[in-house]
């Protein structure tokens, strides 16, 4: 951004062509200094996403603000992948969260390695769910079964060897 304003103080614009206004800066005060600092010099600004004008700068502030948020989640969440940490959320059945990891919880993963041998054994999924019901008293339904099957924790791979794969979550 400063290398913007020092360009445009050099070799003035007519134009500036951006998506959006949170673009301008990583807070509200930042986009309003740069905005007015543009504004100064002359520029026009133009916004191709965003359909907000200079007028309602109220909506205008609380999408920026929404926005920066939500980046800022996405890069805490991008980092956590980096470090190999699980993502938030519940943790699947069987694990416990540990603190950068999940751990096996003995009282459950019993019940979960049980669904897979059935499954692996016979190849009916609603026969491992209701093997699951009758032996554990645990009840799940079919699409909470195919999950199982399908989710890369249960599958043996580790975070650090999702990263890697970059196997979808």
């Amino acid at each position: 951004m400063q290398e913007l304003l020092s360009d445009c103080r050099t070799e003035p614009a007519t134009y500036l062509l951006i998506r959006r206004w949170e673009e301008l800066g990583d807070s509200v005060e930042e986009v309003n200094s740069h905005l007015e600092e543009l504004e100064s010099l002359g520029i026009n600004i133009i916004t191709t996403e965003s359909e907000a004008n200079r007028k309602d700068i109220l909506q205008l502030l609380r999408e920026i603000q929404y926005y920066q948020r939500s980046r800022r989640i996405r890069q805490g969440h991008a980092r956590n992948r980096l470090q190999a940490k699980p993502p938030p959320g519940k943790v699947p059945y069987g694990y416990k969260r540990g603190k950068n990891s999940y751990a096996i919880d003995r009282a459950a993963a019993s019940a979960v390695k049980d669904f897979f041998e059935q499954f692996l054994l016979y190849g009916s999924l609603r026969g491992a769910v209701r093997y699951l019901e009758k032996r554990y008293g645990k009840k799940i339904s079919v699409s909470t079964g195919r999950r199982w099957l399908t989710n890369p924790v249960y599958r043996g791979i580790r975070l650090s060897e999702m990263r890697l794969s970059r196997i979808p979550m």
